[in-house]
Protein backbone atom coordinates (compact mmCIF):
# COMPACT_ATOMS: atom_id res chain seq x y z
CA UNK A 1 0.00 0.00 0.00
CA UNK A 2 1.48 3.72 -1.37
CA UNK A 3 0.05 6.91 -0.39
CA UNK A 4 -0.58 9.33 -3.63
CA UNK A 5 1.09 12.45 -2.00
CA UNK A 6 -0.99 14.92 -4.18
CA UNK A 7 -4.34 13.10 -3.58
CA UNK A 8 -3.80 12.32 -0.06
CA UNK A 9 -5.31 8.95 -0.50
CA UNK A 10 -4.16 5.08 -0.36
CA UNK A 11 -2.94 3.69 -3.67
CA UNK A 12 -2.68 -0.34 -3.95
CA UNK A 13 0.55 -0.95 -5.88
CA UNK A 14 3.37 -3.75 -6.37
CA UNK A 15 6.94 -2.70 -6.13
CA UNK A 16 7.47 -2.99 -9.33
CA UNK A 17 4.73 -0.72 -10.72
CA UNK A 18 5.82 1.58 -12.89
CA UNK A 19 4.55 4.84 -11.00
CA UNK A 20 7.08 4.27 -8.43
CA UNK A 21 10.01 4.29 -10.72
CA UNK A 22 8.91 7.24 -12.75
CA UNK A 23 6.70 9.31 -9.74
CA UNK A 24 9.15 8.84 -6.77
CA UNK A 25 8.15 11.63 -4.83
CA UNK A 26 4.61 11.06 -5.34
CA UNK A 27 3.86 8.03 -4.06
CA UNK A 28 5.56 6.59 -0.62
CA UNK A 29 4.96 3.50 1.42
CA UNK A 30 2.01 4.29 3.46
CA UNK A 31 2.05 3.31 6.90
CA UNK A 32 -1.76 1.79 8.17
CA UNK A 33 -2.59 1.94 11.81
CA UNK A 34 -5.16 -0.15 13.23
CA UNK A 35 -7.41 0.21 16.03
CA UNK A 36 -6.46 -2.16 19.24
CA UNK A 37 -9.91 -3.85 19.01
CA UNK A 38 -9.60 -7.00 17.59
CA UNK A 39 -11.91 -7.44 14.29
CA UNK A 40 -11.84 -9.93 11.66
CA UNK A 41 -12.04 -8.46 7.94
CA UNK A 42 -12.64 -10.35 4.60
CA UNK A 43 -12.54 -8.72 1.56
CA UNK A 44 -13.55 -9.72 -2.11
CA UNK A 45 -12.57 -8.14 -4.73
CA UNK A 46 -13.37 -9.04 -8.87
CA UNK A 47 -11.73 -6.94 -11.34
CA UNK A 48 -10.13 -6.86 -14.44
CA UNK A 49 -6.80 -5.24 -16.09
CA UNK A 50 -3.37 -4.90 -14.82
CA UNK A 51 -3.35 -2.33 -11.78
CA UNK A 52 -6.06 -1.78 -9.54
CA UNK A 53 -6.32 1.17 -7.54
CA UNK A 54 -8.32 1.26 -4.46
CA UNK A 55 -8.71 4.95 -3.98
CA UNK A 56 -11.78 6.59 -2.91
CA UNK A 57 -12.82 7.37 -6.65
CA UNK A 58 -12.61 3.51 -7.62
CA UNK A 59 -14.51 2.77 -4.05
CA UNK A 60 -17.37 5.08 -5.19
CA UNK A 61 -17.51 4.31 -8.32
CA UNK A 62 -18.10 0.30 -7.55
CA UNK A 63 -20.14 0.90 -4.63
CA UNK A 64 -18.23 -0.40 -2.17
CA UNK A 65 -17.63 0.51 1.45
CA UNK A 66 -14.76 -0.61 3.71
CA UNK A 67 -14.80 -0.50 6.96
CA UNK A 68 -12.67 -2.04 10.05
CA UNK A 69 -15.53 -1.26 12.07
CA UNK A 70 -17.68 -4.53 11.59
CA UNK A 71 -18.34 -5.56 15.27
CA UNK A 72 -17.13 -9.11 14.43
CA UNK A 73 -14.61 -10.20 16.89
CA UNK A 74 -14.62 -13.81 15.98
CA UNK A 75 -16.38 -16.02 18.54
CA UNK A 76 -18.73 -12.66 18.83
CA UNK A 77 -20.31 -9.82 16.97
CA UNK A 78 -21.41 -6.27 19.41
CA UNK A 79 -25.15 -5.96 19.87
CA UNK A 80 -24.03 -2.47 18.56
CA UNK A 81 -21.34 -1.32 16.11
CA UNK A 82 -18.53 0.68 18.69
CA UNK A 83 -20.59 -0.04 21.93
CA UNK A 84 -20.11 2.90 24.77
CA UNK A 85 -21.76 2.65 27.81
CA UNK A 86 -24.35 5.41 28.28
CA UNK A 87 -22.84 8.33 30.16
CA UNK A 88 -25.62 11.01 30.13
CA UNK A 89 -27.97 10.15 32.80
CA UNK A 90 -29.83 12.39 35.26
CA UNK A 91 -29.53 16.48 35.01
CA UNK A 92 -28.91 16.30 38.60
CA UNK A 93 -27.01 13.62 39.23
CA UNK A 94 -23.63 14.20 40.53
CA UNK A 95 -22.61 11.05 42.36
CA UNK A 96 -19.74 10.16 39.81
CA UNK A 97 -17.07 11.13 41.72
CA UNK A 98 -14.92 10.10 38.97
CA UNK A 99 -16.12 13.16 36.47
CA UNK A 100 -16.66 16.61 36.87
CA UNK A 101 -19.40 16.84 34.32
CA UNK A 102 -23.03 17.57 35.65
CA UNK A 103 -25.23 14.13 34.89
CA UNK A 104 -22.48 12.14 33.20
CA UNK A 105 -22.76 8.92 35.16
CA UNK A 106 -21.76 5.98 33.33
CA UNK A 107 -22.13 3.73 36.48
CA UNK A 108 -25.91 4.70 36.76
CA UNK A 109 -25.97 2.26 33.38
CA UNK A 110 -24.45 -0.43 35.12
CA UNK A 111 -25.51 -1.33 38.84
CA UNK A 112 -23.86 -4.31 39.28
CA UNK A 113 -22.01 -6.44 42.45
CA UNK A 114 -18.30 -7.09 41.74
CA UNK A 115 -16.10 -6.17 44.39
CA UNK A 116 -12.70 -5.71 42.47
CA UNK A 117 -13.58 -2.59 40.53
CA UNK A 118 -12.67 0.13 42.58
CA UNK A 119 -11.44 3.71 42.76
CA UNK A 120 -7.69 4.78 42.82
CA UNK A 121 -7.90 5.09 46.47
CA UNK A 122 -9.17 1.83 46.74
CA UNK A 123 -12.92 2.61 47.79
CA UNK A 124 -15.91 0.85 45.82
CA UNK A 125 -16.62 3.32 42.94
CA UNK A 126 -20.01 5.35 43.05
CA UNK A 127 -22.86 3.92 41.67
CA UNK A 128 -22.01 -0.07 41.23
CA UNK A 129 -24.25 -2.25 42.60
CA UNK A 130 -26.74 -0.07 43.96
CA UNK A 131 -30.69 0.73 42.85
CA UNK A 132 -31.68 1.97 39.60
CA UNK A 133 -33.68 5.51 40.36
CA UNK A 134 -36.55 4.28 41.99
CA UNK A 135 -35.23 1.70 44.36
CA UNK A 136 -35.30 -0.62 41.57
CA UNK A 137 -32.31 -2.70 40.44
CA UNK A 138 -30.81 -2.83 37.29
CA UNK A 139 -29.66 -5.95 35.38
CA UNK A 140 -27.94 -5.20 32.32
CA UNK A 141 -26.01 -2.79 30.71
CA UNK A 142 -26.93 0.73 29.13
CA UNK A 143 -25.17 1.36 25.70
CA UNK A 144 -25.61 4.84 23.95
CA UNK A 145 -27.95 4.15 21.12
CA UNK A 146 -29.94 6.88 19.52
CA UNK A 147 -33.73 6.23 17.98
CA UNK A 148 -33.14 3.87 14.66
CA UNK A 149 -29.78 2.13 15.51
CA UNK A 150 -29.29 -1.19 14.68
CA UNK A 151 -29.14 -4.37 16.93
CA UNK A 152 -27.26 -7.65 15.85
CA UNK A 153 -27.30 -11.17 16.87
CA UNK A 154 -24.28 -11.67 19.06
CA UNK A 155 -23.65 -15.20 18.59
CA UNK A 156 -25.22 -18.11 16.43
CA UNK A 157 -28.30 -18.73 17.86
CA UNK A 158 -32.15 -18.87 17.93
CA UNK A 159 -34.65 -16.04 18.59
CA UNK A 160 -36.33 -17.43 21.57
CA UNK A 161 -38.56 -14.12 22.29
CA UNK A 162 -39.52 -11.58 20.01
CA UNK A 163 -42.20 -9.47 21.19
CA UNK A 164 -44.01 -6.38 23.56
CA UNK A 165 -43.12 -7.82 26.86
CA UNK A 166 -44.39 -5.24 29.28
CA UNK A 167 -44.72 -1.57 30.58
CA UNK A 168 -40.97 -1.73 31.46
CA UNK A 169 -38.96 -3.45 29.21
CA UNK A 170 -41.31 -2.70 26.11
CA UNK A 171 -40.31 -4.57 23.14
CA UNK A 172 -37.84 -7.72 23.97
CA UNK A 173 -35.79 -9.40 21.91
CA UNK A 174 -34.33 -12.30 23.39
CA UNK A 175 -31.31 -15.07 21.66
CA UNK A 176 -30.05 -17.96 23.31
CA UNK A 177 -26.46 -19.49 21.98
CA UNK A 178 -23.31 -20.15 22.45
CA UNK A 179 -20.38 -17.50 23.27
CA UNK A 180 -17.27 -19.32 25.27
CA UNK A 181 -18.47 -23.37 24.66
CA UNK A 182 -21.42 -21.62 27.68
CA UNK A 183 -24.80 -20.83 26.51
CA UNK A 184 -26.64 -18.07 27.39
CA UNK A 185 -29.47 -15.67 27.01
CA UNK A 186 -28.69 -12.19 25.37
CA UNK A 187 -31.63 -9.59 26.04
CA UNK A 188 -32.30 -6.13 23.61
CA UNK A 189 -34.73 -4.31 25.40
CA UNK A 190 -36.34 -0.87 24.49
CA UNK A 191 -36.81 -1.94 20.78
CA UNK A 192 -38.34 -0.19 18.28
CA UNK A 193 -41.80 -2.17 17.43
CA UNK A 194 -42.16 -2.00 13.90
CA UNK A 195 -45.33 -3.85 11.21
CA UNK A 196 -46.04 -3.52 8.17
CA UNK A 197 -47.96 -0.57 8.24
CA UNK A 198 -46.48 1.49 11.43
CA UNK A 199 -44.33 1.77 14.15
CA UNK A 200 -43.40 3.26 17.30
CA UNK A 201 -39.93 3.59 19.08
CA UNK A 202 -42.49 4.96 22.65
CA UNK A 203 -45.26 4.04 24.10
CA UNK A 204 -47.63 5.16 26.52
CA UNK A 205 -45.75 4.17 29.86
CA UNK A 206 -47.44 6.04 32.33
CA UNK A 207 -50.72 6.69 31.07
CA UNK A 208 -49.53 9.91 29.92
CA UNK A 209 -52.86 11.67 28.27
CA UNK A 210 -49.89 13.42 25.98
CA UNK A 211 -49.31 10.21 24.16
CA UNK A 212 -51.77 10.08 21.50
CA UNK A 213 -52.36 6.31 20.15
CA UNK A 214 -49.66 4.39 22.68
CA UNK A 215 -47.26 6.08 20.46
CA UNK A 216 -47.69 4.52 16.93
CA UNK A 217 -47.16 6.70 13.64
CA UNK A 218 -48.31 5.30 10.49
CA UNK A 219 -45.76 5.15 7.57
CA UNK A 220 -49.07 6.78 5.53
CA UNK A 221 -49.27 9.73 7.51
CA UNK A 222 -46.04 10.96 9.01
CA UNK A 223 -45.36 14.49 9.61
CA UNK A 224 -41.90 15.05 9.64
CA UNK A 225 -40.46 16.40 12.06
CA UNK A 226 -41.93 14.20 14.55
CA UNK A 227 -42.19 16.00 17.84
CA UNK A 228 -42.45 13.47 20.86
CA UNK A 229 -44.97 14.59 23.29
CA UNK A 230 -42.64 13.69 26.16
CA UNK A 231 -40.15 16.15 26.38
CA UNK A 232 -40.71 17.66 23.14
CA UNK A 233 -37.75 16.87 21.00
CA UNK A 234 -37.84 16.61 17.24
CA UNK A 235 -37.02 13.98 15.05
CA UNK A 236 -36.14 14.41 11.31
CA UNK A 237 -38.44 11.25 10.13
CA UNK A 238 -38.53 10.39 6.59
CA UNK A 239 -40.30 7.18 4.52
CA UNK A 240 -39.44 6.23 1.21
CA UNK A 241 -41.87 2.53 0.92
CA UNK A 242 -39.00 0.12 2.27
CA UNK A 243 -36.97 2.04 4.58
CA UNK A 244 -37.64 4.58 7.59
CA UNK A 245 -34.68 7.57 8.05
CA UNK A 246 -34.96 8.61 11.61
CA UNK A 247 -32.00 11.27 12.12
CA UNK A 248 -29.42 9.74 10.97
CA UNK A 249 -30.30 5.82 11.46
CA UNK A 250 -31.83 4.06 8.63
CA UNK A 251 -34.39 1.53 9.23
CA UNK A 252 -34.86 -1.41 7.06
CA UNK A 253 -39.25 -2.45 7.32
CA UNK A 254 -38.54 -5.18 5.67
CA UNK A 255 -35.84 -6.97 7.66
CA UNK A 256 -37.54 -6.56 10.76
CA UNK A 257 -41.30 -7.63 9.73
CA UNK A 258 -40.15 -10.53 7.86
CA UNK A 259 -38.60 -11.48 11.43
CA UNK A 260 -41.59 -10.58 13.09
CA UNK A 261 -43.53 -13.27 10.28
CA UNK A 262 -41.04 -15.61 11.03
CA UNK A 263 -41.07 -15.66 14.83
CA UNK A 264 -45.21 -15.70 14.46
CA UNK A 265 -45.47 -18.75 12.51
CA UNK A 266 -42.30 -20.90 14.02
CA UNK A 267 -41.96 -19.34 17.64
CA UNK A 268 -38.24 -19.66 17.36
CA UNK A 269 -36.05 -18.03 14.93
CA UNK A 270 -32.48 -19.50 13.82
CA UNK A 271 -29.69 -16.00 12.86
CA UNK A 272 -26.15 -15.76 12.66
CA UNK A 273 -23.98 -13.85 14.02
CA UNK A 274 -23.96 -10.56 12.96
CA UNK A 275 -27.86 -10.52 11.81
CA UNK A 276 -29.40 -7.46 11.82
CA UNK A 277 -32.34 -8.68 14.59
CA UNK A 278 -33.75 -5.32 15.19
CA UNK A 279 -33.72 -1.45 16.25
CA UNK A 280 -33.45 0.77 19.03
CA UNK A 281 -36.28 2.53 20.11
CA UNK A 282 -37.18 3.85 23.50
CA UNK A 283 -39.95 1.53 24.14
CA UNK A 284 -40.90 1.16 27.71
CA UNK A 285 -40.08 2.78 31.15
CA UNK A 286 -36.38 4.28 28.78
CA UNK A 287 -37.49 7.47 27.78
CA UNK A 288 -35.62 10.50 28.91
CA UNK A 289 -34.73 12.09 25.90
CA UNK A 290 -32.33 12.24 22.92
CA UNK A 291 -28.95 12.06 24.59
CA UNK A 292 -29.87 9.50 27.01
CA UNK A 293 -31.37 7.02 24.35
CA UNK A 294 -30.27 3.60 24.93
CA UNK A 295 -29.95 -0.08 23.96
CA UNK A 296 -30.34 -1.91 27.46
CA UNK A 297 -28.63 -5.29 27.11
CA UNK A 298 -28.94 -8.26 29.69
CA UNK A 299 -27.25 -11.55 29.91
CA UNK A 300 -28.52 -14.97 31.84
CA UNK A 301 -26.65 -17.82 32.18
CA UNK A 302 -28.24 -21.56 31.04
CA UNK A 303 -29.27 -21.37 34.87
CA UNK A 304 -30.96 -18.12 34.28
CA UNK A 305 -29.01 -16.22 36.17
CA UNK A 306 -28.63 -12.67 35.51
CA UNK A 307 -25.16 -12.31 35.13
CA UNK A 308 -23.15 -8.23 34.34
CA UNK A 309 -22.91 -7.96 30.33
CA UNK A 310 -19.55 -5.59 31.31
CA UNK A 311 -17.99 -7.67 33.02
CA UNK A 312 -18.08 -10.67 30.60
CA UNK A 313 -17.21 -8.31 28.08
CA UNK A 314 -15.28 -5.69 29.12
CA UNK A 315 -12.68 -5.95 26.25
CA UNK A 316 -15.64 -5.03 23.79
CA UNK A 317 -17.23 -1.88 25.78
CA UNK A 318 -15.82 1.47 26.05
CA UNK A 319 -16.61 2.92 29.70
CA UNK A 320 -16.16 6.61 30.13
CA UNK A 321 -15.66 7.37 33.72
CA UNK A 322 -14.94 10.77 33.17
CA UNK A 323 -16.86 11.89 30.16
CA UNK A 324 -14.03 13.95 28.33
CA UNK A 325 -13.91 11.66 25.38
CA UNK A 326 -17.16 10.67 24.32
CA UNK A 327 -19.91 13.22 26.33
CA UNK A 328 -19.83 15.80 23.11
CA UNK A 329 -20.25 12.63 21.12
CA UNK A 330 -23.25 11.07 22.84
CA UNK A 331 -24.98 14.11 21.49
CA UNK A 332 -28.71 12.06 20.76
CA UNK A 333 -28.49 11.61 16.91
CA UNK A 334 -24.95 10.32 15.69
CA UNK A 335 -23.93 6.60 16.18
CA UNK A 336 -21.12 5.19 17.92
CA UNK A 337 -20.43 3.47 14.87
CA UNK A 338 -19.46 6.99 13.42
CA UNK A 339 -17.32 7.96 15.70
Amino acid sequence: MYLDTEKQQSVFMQPFDLRLATQPDRYKPAVETIPAKKTQLWVQVTCEGDQLDFDEKFLHKNRLEVSLNTGDHGDWHDPILNPQVRGWYHRESTKNKNSTIVGWNPYGSLKYEHKKHKSSDGTPKYEYGRPQRGGNSHSGVDLYAPVGTPIYACVDGKIVYHKFFGKKAGFLTQLRGKYKDKTYTFQYLHLMEIKKDKFRFYNNYKNDPKIKNDGWKNYSDLENPLIDPIVQEKYEVIYNGSELKIDKNTIDINIVTKLNDLFESKGVVEVKKGDIIGYTGSTGNSYQGKKRNHLHFGIKDASGIRISPYELLEQYINLDESGVETSSKQDGETPSSEW
